[in-house]
């Protein structure tokens, strides 16, 4: 995989999957933190969560960063702006994934319904053994849709 200049570098868990950076993900991680130790609606969410994203964006040299060494990262950067406390309390949970749907037809190919669902439910089991949460399906539809001319407005929902 290649981290193009500007972007984030990926993220390795130790079972070797790699994730995309996500600052909502980070946020809600460290707000999560923040809340157990005594801190809700933590005022330094944000600039720490900005903080990290800036080293990431900095580290455009490595394509990809062990998810460790970024939990590493944010527990220092929480230590030297005095919110030690915080610490234990973080414990990120791997960042959500995304499956597109559309890739995994295609990939189906002649096999239809049955490739198809076959290949869905061995994709989402290997993300359930990584304990990925949440799990994010990329929408056929909405993706076709996007690229559909002279629609004014179509209001779409998935459950």
């Amino acid at each position: 995989m290649v981290a193009f200049k500007e972007e984030f570098p990926y993220l390795r868990c130790d079972s070797g999957q790699l994730f995309e950076f996500n600052r909502d993900w980070l946020h809600a991680a460290i707000t999560r933190a923040a809340d157990k130790a005594g801190y809700p609606s933590w005022w330094l969410t944000d600039h720490v969560t900005e903080s990290i994203a800036f080293y990431l964006r900095l580290r455009n040299d490595e394509p990809v960063v062990a998810f460790s060494q970024l939990s590493q990262t944010v527990r220092y950067v929480l230590k030297v702006i005095g919110y030690k406390e915080i610490i234990p309390h973080f414990e990120p949970a791997p960042p959500p994934i995304s499956i597109s749907l559309l890739d995994l037809a295609r990939e189906a190919g002649t096999g239809y319904e049955l490739a198809f669902f076959d290949l869905l439910e061995k994709r989402i089991n290997r993300l359930v053994e990584t304990g990925t949460n949440p799990l994010h399906l990329v929408c056929f539809v909405r993706e076709k849709l996007t690229f559909t001319d002279g629609l004014e407005r179509l209001d779409c929902s998935l459950r």
